[in-house]
């Protein structure tokens, strides 16, 4: 049995070896659509995850998001040419800023997405947050 576990290990290890994953551990998009373009919502709070990919060939990216609660609250794919970069709100599709087909998730939440076929660092995340008050910007931790 001890062997098994080693191997489920190293199997699971060397599954994740060229892969990475950009983490939001927490946003909060509960805003109204963007008021022309300016990234300030009408009411409420807008966040924008920023995705850079730092090579010079498409990653696909997975993107699993979670309620407040830690449950499960959508997700899916997106391939992500070289070299470009993506922005999008994590939970609301607003055409005033952001031209992507993303998934989206609920108001309140965190996310995590995998890149693969790439390295640890092949995809730099951030992450900004606006309300009327003020704005916030943050880099989005990058694990193996």
């Amino acid at each position: 049995m001890k062997k098994f576990f080693v191997a489920a290990a190293i199997l699971s290890l060397a599954g994740t070896a060229f892969a990475g994953t950009v983490a939001i551990p927490f946003f909060l998009d509960d805003g109204a659509t963007t008021y022309g373009g300016f990234f300030i919502p009408t009411s409420g709070v807008a966040s924008f995850i920023g995705l850079l990919n730092t090579t010079g060939s498409t990653l696909t990216l997975t993107a699993t998001y979670s309620d407040f609660l830690g449950n499960a609250a959508g997700g899916g794919t997106y391939d992500l040419a070289g070299g470009a970069s993506v922005a999008f709100r994590p939970s609301v599709n607003d055409p005033a800023v952001e031209n992507t087909a993303f998934p989206d998730s609920s108001a309140i939440g965190g996310a995590l997405i995998v890149t693969h076929g790439g390295g640890q660092y092949d995809v730099i995340g951030r992450l900004i947050t606006n309300s009327g008050a003020g704005q916030s910007a943050y880099t989005a931790i990058t694990a193996p």
